[in-house]
């Protein structure tokens, strides 16, 4: 009886290097093949500086983050640019292929968008310029946020 039970755990124990063994194999093959495991990292939070609005209102000196989370984008006189929102404020994440894909949502006094602004991601160059040849961010133009359901405000 002792020799079954022995011969049950060298079966199990074989077993189970047998397992490691084959998924160490495969995970060396992955990497070699280009895996990155990313999704075993926790995404940085997107953000945004004042250098990112300047590309859009070079103009730009200063900003405030309103009780609403719209952003208020003053001159160096401190006279009001231009509203914004930041998609990492709301309830929405624009998730594309290799994750988060922030955007700044510039908007007039009328909650019209006038310009949408994409951020630093982790996206490739050819799926962005897809993107922007879609006509994607364009198609929210001169659109009011009322009529969008892009937010949840």
């Amino acid at each position: 009886m002792n020799n079954s039970i022995s011969k049950a755990k060298k079966i199990s124990a074989n077993s189970i290097y047998n397992c490691i063994v084959v998924i160490l194999i495969l995970v060396a093959v992955a990497i070699r093949g280009g895996a990155t495991f990313e999704w075993l990292f926790p995404q940085e939070k997107p953000t945004y500086s004042l250098n990112d609005i300047q590309k859009i209102h070079s103009n730009a000196s200063t900003l405030e983050v309103n009780a609403d989370k719209t952003i208020s984008i003053f001159d160096k006189n401190n006279i009001l640019l231009a509203k914004g929102l930041f998609s990492g404020d709301f309830n929405t994440k624009f998730q594309g292929y290799a994750g988060i894909t922030p955007l700044l949502i510039y908007i007039n006094n009328d909650n019209t968008i006038t310009d949408v602004q994409l951020l630093k991601n982790d996206e490739s160059p050819d799926y962005i310029e897809h993107v922007i040849k879609k006509g994607l961010l364009n198609s929210w133009y001169r659109q009011t946020l009322d009529n969008l359901d892009i937010l949840k405000l």
